[in-house]
């Protein structure tokens, strides 16, 4: 079986792995395949969401690096932008405000010119946590006592069964 072949077919194994949410399986056959072959920017994606969801945060990370970089390359400014704004937040989360301020502005760059996308409702989104700033965040932070006092006293909540769909409201 040529190595194109071989390649092809653990792809295919690893694109239903992913839709099936087997993550472990997904990963392991991204990764043989990332081995073999030059992956594109979709199976980087997947190798990026598979390392995610096996404890791989870090991987996880540099594979969406690579993977903007592929769809920079292609000209594919939206979904590169996209990326840039996940690895945004990323870095963020990681304490990282330089490198998550630094993907902020290469996603901002590459939408300058391009017509209205869903990659602008991620710059609006990266521009009202920007301007909301740290001062938000450390309110947010004290706030995380309220929902254990909201189960305390008269006005606490309670789930009961909705006679009209079967669901807990």
């Amino acid at each position: 079986m040529p190595v194109e072949s071989a390649t092809a077919d653990i792809l295919g194994g690893a694109r239903d792995a992913l839709s099936r949410h087997a993550w472990v399986e997904a990963f392991d056959l991204f990764t043989r395949a990332d081995r073999d072959d030059q992956l594109s920017g979709v199976d980087l994606l997947g190798l990026a969401d598979a390392a995610w969801f096996t404890g791989n945060s870090d991987l996880s990370i540099e594979t969406k690096e690579r993977a903007f970089k592929v769809f920079q390359a292609d000209g594919d400014k939206v979904r590169a932008a996209v990326i840039a704004f996940n690895l945004q937040t990323q870095y963020g989360y990681k304490g990282q405000g330089s490198i998550s301020a630094a993907w902020h502005r290469r996603a901002e760059n590459l939408l300058v010119d391009e017509p209205q996308s869903y990659a602008h409702g991620y710059l609006k989104v990266a521009q009202a946590s920007d301007a909301a700033g740290p001062a938000t965040s450390k309110a947010l932070s004290g706030s995380s006592r309220r929902p254990q006092r909201l189960g305390r006293g008269p006005t606490h909540l309670t789930c009961e069964p909705s006679p009209s769909a079967g669901v807990v409201t």
